[in-house]
């Protein structure tokens, strides 16, 4: 099993030790998720789309921790299969890591162009989790 960061925080955060470093990955990925809304074409709401898709994401996060803490690493589905490489895993935790975003999206709103949205913004946050997979192999 492999660390990974943001589920190290959310450790951090449930055991009582502070929860900075979570705030810093919901921010981080609101800023992954609206540029992907940029990038998608999209122009209306964009931080509150970006807020709560973040917060989507960072609520399962906690929650798969929390689920796991037993565990003597802090790690989640999705960096364990970037690290492996295997390709179908990463398409899978792309496609379940799209609905989680996808429900904050909607949650805030954003209706119209909801598929496109998710989509685009999802790919920004798969791409940081692949780089970061990269640098695991080093």
């Amino acid at each position: 099993m492999i660390s990974f960061p943001s589920s190290v925080a959310a450790r951090k955060c449930l055991n009582g030790e502070g929860c900075g470093d979570t705030v810093y990955w919901v921010l981080r990925r609101m800023l992954l998720i609206n540029s992907g809304l940029r990038l998608a074409g999209e122009k209306e709401n964009l931080w509150k789309k970006s807020l709560y898709g973040s917060l989507a994401v960072q609520g399962f996060v906690t929650a798969w921790t929390a689920a796991h803490l037993d565990e003597p690493v802090a790690s989640l589905p999705s960096g364990e299969v970037a690290v492996s490489g295997d390709a179908v895993g990463i398409l899978g935790t792309y496609l379940t890591r799209s609905a989680i975003v996808g429900t904050g999206l909607w949650l805030s709103g954003d209706r119209k162009h909801l598929l496109r949205n998710t989509l685009v913004s999802t790919a920004m946050i798969q791409a940081t989790v692949l780089l970061w997979a990269k640098d695991q192999e080093i």
